[in-house]
This record gives structure tokens, C-alpha cells and sequence, in this order.
């Protein structure tokens, strides 16, 4: 990459100077509309960038976000900032820090954590910046602990400063606190119910447990020995003289409608004659009453 830009800066000199030989116009300058809104283009495979290592502090680009406190490439939130280039725009960066560097098979790109929400993210060469200043890099550091949104991170954020606040991270700050008070009177008083819950499950509610599983232990071995005739139970048929009587007597009572309504009339006679039995066993029951 090296070579590139010099033979660049090697080529647009000499045309620059040709133009002035010359007496023609000195070369234009062409802006793209991408460039005119403030937003970095990448850098193309001809031309050079910086590479990182490990721990370094660099900016990432980052100007889709809506809920970071974004920076400019030397490190300034808007309206921060001495000198005039170090309160020009765009504001889209954000502090990080790289983690690891992986190699590709055309670049190498790196995985960085954010200072604001602590989170590993890619970043390539070419949307990334360095820290140019000291005062740049706390800048970015304090942009990046006013733009967490949970308290208890920012109250980390500031500890890393380990500066003055501004009247915004005070706020945060003490919100942290009270949100932290808040928990601890929460958990100060749900503890003695939490005790009192544990104690009954301990004392009474296991107990009870136990009390029920053995009830259903009992009641299933109960039923599975009644149910195949085990003992103390068993299974047995037994047909004595009024059990006999009384088929007799269902059979003769039902036996009609029952042949009407299912039988075919092929055994109509079959079931006349049972049905003579029947009548003749029950006349005679009833001769010996």
C-alpha cells in the first residue's frame, strides 16, 4: 500500500506540474455526493491504511447508531473541542478498543469493544481512525459514558475516567444510586417472606409431600392386585338356584323385544323354544313356592 501512494502522490505531482508548464488550468478536484454529507468512504485496495494491534484505542465508525453520543475523527462529541478542526464534522465515531486481528484472504479486520455499551463488534482498516491526542481520547472516553444507557454501566464508564463528571453523567450517576437503593430495601423486604416460605416447605410442606406419595403408592398397588384377582383378592363365578331363577326371569321379560329388534326371523322358532324352556322352568318354581 505503500508503494500506491507514493506512486500516486509521484503521478498527481507531475500532472500538476505539467498543467503549470503549460499555462493550462491546475487538475479538479471531484466530490462525490457521499463525500459532500459528511460520511467517510472507504479506503480503496490502492490506497494506504493504518494497521492496529492489540489494545489499541481506535475510533469506529459507526453513524447508523441513534442512541450513542458520537464523536468526531479526533475524538469530540459535538460542541466540544478548541480548536476549529477538532469541532468539524461528521460526528459518527464511537471509542473502542481492539481485541483481535484476523486475517483474510484480501485484508485483515479486527474485532474491537465498544467503550458505550461494552459489545465486541467487526471492524475493517478502512472505518476506523486513530487516537491523534491524549485529549481526544478522553473526550471519546467521556462521550462514551453519557451515552450508556443503563445507569449501572455508566457508573463503570465513569469509574474509568476517573475525572470530573459533567452535570449529565452526575445524573446518571445518582440514578444508578437510587435504582441501587431501590434493590436492596426490595430485597430487604421480600427476604423475611422468602424465610417464611422456605420454613413452611421444609416443616410442613414436605411432610405433606411425603404423606400423599405414599397414599397414591398404596392406593395403585391396591388396585393393581384387585384388579388381577391377587391376593387378599380373588376372581370367581359362582351360579346358585336364584341366580339361575332369576336369568331365567330376565331372559323371559326382555327375550321378545331383544328378538324383534335383532334377531332374524330365520330363528324365530329356535327362540320359541327357548323361550318354552324358560316359561316351563319358571311355572315350575313357581308350583313349588
Amino acid at each position: 500500500p505503500g508503494n500506491h501512494g507514493t506512486m500516486a502522490y509521484r503521478t498527481a505531482a507531475a500532472a500538476a506540474g505539467s498543467a503549470a508548464s503549460s499555462g493550462g488550468p491546475p487538475p479538479v478536484s471531484v466530490t462525490t455526493s457521499s463525500q459532500a454529507s459528511g460520511i467517510p468512504q472507504p479506503l480503496s485496495s490502492s490506497q494506504p491504511y493504518r494497521r492496529y494491534g492489540v489494545g489499541d484505542k481506535v475510533l469506529v465508525c459507526n453513524h447508523q447508531s441513534r442512541w450513542s453520543n458520537l464523536v468526531n475523527r479526533h475524538g469530540f462529541p459535538d460542541g466540544d473541542g478548541d480548536a476549529p478542526h477538532e469541532q468539524r464534522g461528521p460526528h459518527i465515531y464511537v471509542l473502542a478498543t481492539v481485541k483481535r486481528i484476523h486475517y483474510g484472504e484480501n485484508a485483515q479486520y479486527y474485532t474491537v469493544q465498544r467503550a458505550d455499551t461494552g459489545g465486541e463488534q467487526r471492524a475493517d482498516a478502512e472505518w476506523m481512525e486513530p487516537i491523534r491526542t491524549a485529549r481526544g481520547e478522553a473526550a471519546a472516553l467521556r462521550a462514551a459514558a453519557t451515552s450508556v444507557m443503563l445507569p449501572s454501566q455508566t457508573s463503570k464508564a465513569a469509574a474509568l475516567l476517573g475525572s470530573s463528571l459533567t452535570e449529565l453523567e452526575e445524573e446518571n450517576l445518582h440514578r444508578g444510586r437510587c435504582d441501587d437503593g431501590l434493590r436492596k430495601c426490595w430485597k430487604a423486604t421480600a427476604a423475611p417472606f422468602a424465610a417464611a416460605l422456605q420454613w413452611f416447605k421444609m416443616r410442613i410442606g414436605r411432610p405433606i409431600g411425603n404423606v400423599s406419595h405414599n397414599a397414591y403408592d398404596a392406593t395403585l398397588r391396591q388396585a393393581t392386585r384387585f384388579l388381577n384377582g391377587l391376593r387378599p383378592y380373588y376372581c370367581s363365578v359362582r351360579i346358585t338356584g336364584i341366580n339361575f331363577l332369576v336369568m331365567c326371569s330376565t331372559w323371559y321379560m326382555f327375550m321378545d323385544q331383544l328378538r324383534l329388534a335383532f334377531v332374524p326371523a330365520s330363528f324365530d322358532f329356535a327362540m320359541a323354544i327357548v323361550n318354552c324352556v324358560v316359561w316351563a322352568i319358571l311355572a315350575l318354581e313357581l308350583a313349588g313356592e
